[in-house]
C-alpha cells in the first residue's frame, strides 16, 4: 500500500456533522484495502484492479463462458477467442457483437454486480443509494477505427457537477493491450468537468492505454475521457461492461419495473438498491425501507 496514496486518501475527507454515509463508505474502502484505488479514482479519473487485487475466483471465467453461451444463442455459431471474430459488424463502441441486457441471463452477472470491492468503488464514486443503469458486454473484433474520446456524461452540458453522476466498471475477461483494441484515458481529465470538443476527442495522443490481464476490473469516473483503440490482431477482447449512475438519475434499463421476484428474492437488500426499488422515491414497484430524502440529499455517498 502507498503510504502516499494512504494519506492522501485519509486527508481528502472532511465530513459534514452526522455524515454517516461518509463513514461507512470510507471504512469499508479501508477494510477491503482499496485506499489507493480511490486515490486513483480521485486524482487520474480511473482505476485498475488486477486479478490479485480483486479476488474474484473463478467468477471472471465463468462471466465470459456465460458471454460466449449468448453470442452463440444470438449469432448461430460460438465465438472464436483467438480466431477472426466477426468483423466488419459495426456497433456503436467498435467492431464486434454487442450483447444488450444480459444480466439475467446467467447468475454469475448477479454475483458481478454484488462483488465486494467493485461494488465499493462504485459507492464510492456514487454514493449508497446508487442504481445499475444497465449490464452489456462487447466482443470486439480486429478492426479499423478507433473510438473517439468521451465521457459517460451523454446528454449532460457543461460544467459537470465535480462529484460522478455516473460510473463504470468493466470486468476484463480477455487480454487488453493496445494491439487487443485496449480502452484508453486522459489522466486526470474528470477534473475538467466538460465533454471533449471536436478535435480532442480524435486526439488520442492525449491518452493512456490500459494494460490488463484477464480477471481484472476497470473502473472509472463517469467525468473521464476514455476511448479505445482498433484492435489490430486476430480474436476478441471481452469485456462486460457495467454502467452506473445515481438514484436520482434516469437509468438506461428500468430495472426496477423488470427485475422478477425470483431474482430479488436470492439476493441480499443492495441488489433491489442497485435495482432501483429502495431509492427516496415512494411507488408501487419499490421494495421497503427506504432511506429518506433528505438523509440522501446529505451527502454525495449517501
Amino acid at each position: 500500500m502507498d503510504s502516499t496514496a494512504t494519506t492522501a486518501f485519509a486527508g481528502a475527507f472532511r465530513p459534514e456533522p452526522e455524515d454517516h454515509a461518509l463513514e461507512r463508505v470510507r471504512a469499508e474502502i479501508v477494510r477491503l484495502g482499496l485506499q489507493s484505488h480511490a486515490f486513483d479514482l480521485d486524482t487520474q479519473g480511473f482505476t485498475v484492479l488486477t486479478p490479485e487485487d480483486l479476488d474474484a475466483g473463478d467468477l471472471p471465467t465463468r462471466l465470459r463462458e456465460a458471454l460466449l453461451d449468448i453470442a452463440e444463442a444470438e449469432s448461430g455459431h460460438r465465438p472464436d477467442l483467438d480466431g477472426a471474430g466477426p468483423s466488419g459488424t459495426r456497433t456503436a463502441i467498435g467492431e464486434g457483437q454487442f450483447l444488450a441486457q444480459v444480466l439475467f441471463r446467467d447468475r454469475a452477472f448477479e454475483e458481478a454486480l454484488l462483488n465486494e470491492k467493485a461494488l465499493a468503488l462504485i459507492t464510492y464514486l456514487l454514493g449508497e443509494n446508487c442504481t445499475l443503469s444497465s449490464l452489456n458486454a462487447m466482443l470486439k473484433s480486429a478492426g479499423r477505427d478507433n473510438l473517439e474520446l468521451h465521457t459517460d456524461q451523454v446528454g449532460t452540458p457543461a460544467p459537470f457537477p465535480a462529484y460522478a453522476q455516473v460510473a463504470n466498471a468493466t470486468w476484463v475477461l480477455s487480454e487488453y493491450s493496445r494491439d487487443h483494441g485496449s480502452i484508453l484515458f486522459v489522466p486526470g481529465s474528470h477534473r475538467w468537468a466538460r465533454h471533449p470538443n471536436r478535435d480532442e476527442a480524435v486526439d488520442l495522443s492525449l491518452a493512456v492505454p490500459v494494460e490488463a490481464r484477464p480477471g481484472s476490473l476497470i473502473v472509472w469516473h463517469g467525468n473521464t475521457w476514455h476511448g479505445a483503440l482498433a484492435r489490430k490482431t486476430p480474436g476478441l477482447r471481452v469485456s462486460l461492461i457495467g454502467y452506473y449512475c445515481r438514484w436520482y438519475l434516469l437509468p438506461q434499463v428500468l430495472y426496477r419495473q423488470i427485475t422478477p421476484a425470483e431474482v430479488l428474492a436470492r439476493n441480499p437488500a443492495r441488489f433491489s438498491t442497485l435495482m432501483g426499488r429502495r431509492t427516496p422515491y415512494a411507488g408501487p414497484d419499490l421494495d421497503g425501507p427506504h432511506p429518506s430524502l433528505s438523509l440522501a440529499q446529505l451527502s454525495q455517498y449517501s
